[in-house]
């Protein structure tokens, strides 16, 4: 079970939820259909519609009593700590309280991570973790596999890349927990990065 790769008690209670939000995301959600004359299939990943479901989700799968606040894209501009202009998609927190910073979130379709190999999304981790002391962070890509070689390719050099940033910045008790969802309806994938080893979940 998810919940029994944590130590942390806090990930113990949040995860599974989170990955049930995730697996509940529906079609209409996953993508979005258009309307195309010459194409009757034509759809495109957006990642709005995609975390509005999610946040939905999440909220549903979580009991009223849940000691965190779970808020979407927080403009940081004016905090009177915070100097970052960076604004997560999702930041699981107390609010008003430095010291109780839990999750930072960032959410991708594949499409665009492989593009992007997640450079700006790590960097945002990082940050986070350093300005804010936030915990953990969460990285949630989701879209289907055009390429399983090369998926698996950017998957490893991903993993790669926040080892080798949280070793770089010492942060020793962070992590970087990433969740492959690469279809509705099916499983969701998981790594869990820290700055010595990668553990999967598949």
């Amino acid at each position: 079970m998810i919940k029994d790769l944590f130590k942390d008690e806090r990930l113990k209670k949040l995860m599974p939820d989170l990955v049930s939000a995730v697996k509940k995301i529906g079609e209409e959600y996953f993508t979005l259909n258009l309307a195309d004359y010459e194409n009757e299939n034509a759809f495109k990943y957006r990642e709005r519609v995609y975390c509005y479901e999610f946040y939905h989700r999440l909220r549903e799968s979580l009991n009223s009593d849940y000691p965190y606040v779970i808020s979407g894209e927080v403009d940081k501009r004016g905090h009177p700590i915070i100097k970052s202009n960076k604004n997560p998609d999702f930041i699981i927190h107390s609010p008003g309280d430095m010291k109780d910073n839990f999750i930072i979130m960032e959410v991708k379709t594949l499409e665009n991570f492989s593009k992007t190999k997640g450079k700006k999304d790590i960097e945002t981790f990082i940050i986070f973790f350093e300005e804010c002391n936030y915990d953990f962070g969460i990285y949630l890509i989701y879209g289907k596999k055009e390429d399983e070689n090369k998926f698996n390719k950017n998957r490893e050099k991903l993993n790669k890349q926040i080892k080798i940033k949280l070793s770089k910045e010492n942060f020793k008790n962070k992590k970087v927990i990433i969740l492959w969802h690469n279809d509705f309806g099916e499983k969701v994938e998981v790594d869990i990065i820290d700055s010595k080893k990668t553990r999967k979940l598949e």
